[in-house]
């Protein structure tokens, strides 16, 4: 029997996409207001 390989998933064009998205809007957010930056985040961590 030969051990099975997990797939890397980091190694995705939908996961490497996902983390250019990320990037971007966290760059966005940096130009906010730390009020409205608050209150993005906790609307984000409430649909996780």
């Amino acid at each position: 029997m030969c051990a099975k390989q997990r797939h890397n998933y980091k190694n995705l064009k939908i996961w490497k996409l996902g983390l250019e998205i990320f990037n971007d809007v966290s760059d966005l957010l940096l130009n906010f207001p730390e009020h409205e930056r608050f209150e993005l985040s906790s609307q984000i961590s409430s649909k996780a």
